[in-house]
């Protein structure tokens, strides 16, 4: 059964980058493959990401561009990037863990506040096998 959950920057605006995982564990290998999907959270928003836009999980980087028109007041979701990687646990203690993070590159404001690089920066620890 998969392991499911969600990390989010907070910027104070409907601006914000959401990394969705979900991840499954093999005893007899002693490892958990883990994906992850970068999603930009937003309204109206008519942009492109710039260089340097990325998902790095586990050190294991995706590099995007994506260009992005939206005109509803709806907040939405559009996806950036994914990525899958597998974690070797521990052989003694059976612990696991791995880097997520995602950038946003954008030279621009959203709703009044400028926007250069969203990051978003989180450690992800696994179930013990």
């Amino acid at each position: 059964m998969a392991i499911t959950g969600s990390y989010s920057t907070s910027t104070g605006v409907d601006f914000n980058l959401v990394a969705y995982y979900s991840y499954e564990q093999n005893t007899a290998n002693n490892t958990s493959t883990v994906t992850v999907t970068l999603k930009l959270r937003h309204k109206s928003l008519n942009a492109t990401s710039l260089s340097g836009s990325y998902l790095s999980v586990a050190g294991n980087q995706v590099n995007y561009t994506k260009k992005i028109s939206q005109s509803s007041n709806t907040v939405t979701e559009t996806t950036l990037a994914t990525k899958t990687v597998t974690i070797q646990h521990n052989d003694t203690t059976g612990q696991g863990s791995c880097g997520i993070k995602g950038t946003f590159v954008l030279n621009g404001s959203y709703s009044g506040k400028t926007i250069g690089t969203l990051t978003l920066d989180n450690t992800l620890t696994l179930q013990t096998i």
